[in-house]
């Protein structure tokens, strides 16, 4: 699997979505519709590069998502989401070969309590 595309179903009740380990590339904007009350994502151990694609993705899980973890992919920079997401607590980046992060990338999580950008090469 490289690329997932939406359901033709909505999957209510879900609350945590395991993605990990999936080589993962990219997200279908419109995926995220089918899971409307994750508040849990672990998109960890995938091959994602391009955030770009998943920030608008998680649109969809704007006021439920709390918890993001995306680590041990192969990201290089950071660049802030088109909208906030605003109940998202925790964010793990870390193992994520991410060298550089635009210092609006913090913008786009004003509720963030727990950002891990471990084991990256920061500069």
């Amino acid at each position: 699997m490289t690329h997932l595309y939406p359901f033709n179903t909505t999957i209510y009740d879900a609350t945590r979505l395991d993605l990990s380990h999936s080589a993962l590339t990219s997200i279908s904007r419109t995926f995220f519709r089918s899971f409307p009350d994750v508040t849990s994502l672990d998109l960890s151990h995938n091959s994602i590069t391009d955030l770009s694609h998943v920030w608008e993705a998680l649109a969809a899980l704007n006021n439920t998502l709390t918890h993001i973890t995306i680590n041990n992919n192969d990201m290089h920079h950071l660049e802030p989401l088109n909208d906030s997401l605003h109940n998202v607590k925790m964010v793990n980046m870390s193992y994520c070969n991410i060298t550089s992060v635009s210092y609006r990338f913090f913008t786009s999580f004003p509720g963030l309590k727990i950002l891990d950008l471990s084991h990256n090469e920061i500069h």
